[in-house]
């Protein structure tokens, strides 16, 4: 009977099965206007439902401070001894938002410094945001980033195609450091011709039948380099909280959580570290630019 109401709380919670040891869950997961004067307890309780089931989040659309302290307050309550970073606001317009990194202290420690693309020629109208982590043997850096919807699709895929340079910033940043996954709400579904660029260098874990939204678009994405980072099992998941816990109810599932669905990725963190203090990454050598133009693929 206990092992059938463990099995039946996982399901409700939106993963299959629980956390096998030596693994480690990365998710993202855009929250609608993530704001204290929007949000009362009673959805902050069902958005924390959403967060405890993962170890690292990225998390967009946030607009205070204050919302992601009570969130912090109500996994505390339960238990879970998260931490989160949360960057400087972003944006051109008054409505601007940041980013949040949280993780469970228990498991996954910040390493490094965090910080924003140095967006010179204000291509994006919100810089992508990178911090370093490492749980267990494996260490690695998240960059997250909430592309323009704009007004044309075009706006989108001209953020898109700039996303290359960021994978080659966040890389260059620390080249001991191979392990750099791109996650986030990127506004097109991965096989669209403003990712050609980026697919060169990097897998798409999620295809455009994947619907990372309630109203089953493909939007939300977790990238990375498999030469690099073969610390991905080939795991991945979407939350479909809309469907489990409202009922297919997707006004009173936007309302109260989101209009997008938490993805995740799993990942080993009990081999050896490929990449990190020095050494050499198991992957064959091959320089950004080489991966870009297809060499060694």
């Amino acid at each position: 009977m206990k092992a059938l109401c463990l099995c039946l709380l996982w399901l409700l919670l939106g993963c299959d099965k629980p956390l096998r040891a030596g693994e480690l869950r990365i998710a993202s997961f855009n929250v609608r206007i993530l704001s204290t004067g929007s949000r009362d307890g009673a959805e902050l309780e069902q958005i924390a439902d959403r967060l405890q089931q993962f170890e690292v989040l990225a998390i967009q659309e946030v607009r205070d401070e204050e919302v992601i302290g009570r969130l912090l307050a109500i996994l505390e309550g339960r238990g879970l001894p998260y931490r989160a970073l949360i960057s400087a606001a972003v944006g051109r317009t008054s409505a601007t938002e940041r980013y949040a990194f949280l993780w469970r202290a228990d498991k996954v420690e910040l390493i490094g410094t965090d910080s924003f693309y140095p967006d010179s020629a204000d291509v994006f109208i919100r810089e992508p945001f990178m911090a370093s982590f490492r749980a267990g043997e494996f260490d690695f850096a998240l960059v997250t980033i909430h592309t323009i919807f704009g007004n044309m699709i075009g706006q989108r895929r001209a953020e898109a195609g700039y996303l290359d340079e960021v994978y080659a910033w966040a890389q260059e940043a620390d080249p001991d450091e191979q392990d750099v996954i791109l996650l986030g709400d990127f506004n097109l579904p991965a096989e669209d011709p403003g990712f050609d660029e980026l697919r060169l260098i990097l897998l798409p874990l999620f295809s455009g039948q994947d619907q990372t939204t309630i109203a089953d678009n493909a939007l939300d994405n977790i990238w990375i380099e498999v030469r690099h980072t073969i610390e991905w099992n080939g795991e991945v998941g979407i939350d479909r909280f809309d469907e489990t816990i409202f009922g297919g109810d997707d006004q009173a599932a936007s309302l109260a959580v989101s209009d997008h669905r938490p993805i995740w990725a799993m990942f080993s963190v009990d081999g050896p570290d490929d990449d990190g203090f020095g050494e050499p990454t198991a992957a064959e050598g091959v320089s950004w630019g080489g991966i870009k133009a297809g060499v060694g693929r």
